[in-house]
């Protein structure tokens, strides 16, 4: 679809035009309104909805903390923090299913601490669309999301119990990191909670 829409749109001179384009087909597709100056109707004749949205972010001055602030605080309030508290939520109920595995292990409990992973994965995925900041400034996303995962290092601390292996310091230099990293975050519990594709069994 964007593909099709890009050849149908003349690409503007200002890059942020070309941005906030995305934005609006991403976020607002055949929606009434972006903020309160730029307008996308699913109407008739669809090309000349996107040079209106040209003609309309220049006459407005796009390039404005008035104009840009609205759609900043929308994409924040309507998509960014909602993603954020459904993460959170959802992997206190994964960390829960997780104790509760542990504390008493069972194949009902492999299968709902199983459920309990892909429910908490789907807001990780989402908010990808928006690494930036915290979760990227101090290293989250490469705490939670470590891959290629390294299955031998795994092995090798469930059979030895050095669970040291799982932090590191500030002093650290980045091989060390990245070590400890590799054996963190969710591809590393899925592949203790799932073989072949299926919950492990506790047999």
């Amino acid at each position: 679809m964007i593909n099709y829409l890009q050849n149908i749109f003349i690409e503007p001179e200002d890059i942020l035009i070309k941005n906030l384009f995305y934005f609006v087909i991403g976020e607002f597709f055949f929606k009434q309104s972006v903020g309160q100056h730029l307008h996308l109707r699913c109407v008739g004749n669809f090309k000349l909805s996107l040079y209106s949205v040209k003609i309309t972010a220049y006459a407005n001055n796009i390039n404005t903390d008035a104009v840009l602030n609205p759609v900043v605080m929308q994409y924040v309030d309507a998509v960014v923090v909602p993603t954020y508290k459904s993460l959170k939520e959802k992997n206190d109920a994964l960390y829960n299913a997780v104790i509760a595995l542990a504390d008493n292990p069972s194949n009902s409990a492999f299968d709902k601490a199983c459920e309990a992973w892909i429910t908490a994965r789907e807001p990780w995925e989402k908010s990808e669309a928006f690494l930036f900041g915290p979760v990227d400034e101090m290293g989250l996303d490469p705490n939670m999301d470590s891959w290629p995962l390294d299955q031998n290092a795994i092995v090798q601390i469930l059979n030895s119990q050095s669970w040291s292996d799982l932090e590191w310091n500030e002093n650290d230099d980045e091989a060390a990191v990245e070590s400890a990293q590799n054996v963190r975050g969710f591809h590393t519990l899925e592949f203790l909670l799932y073989k072949n594709g299926e919950p492990r069994k506790v047999q």
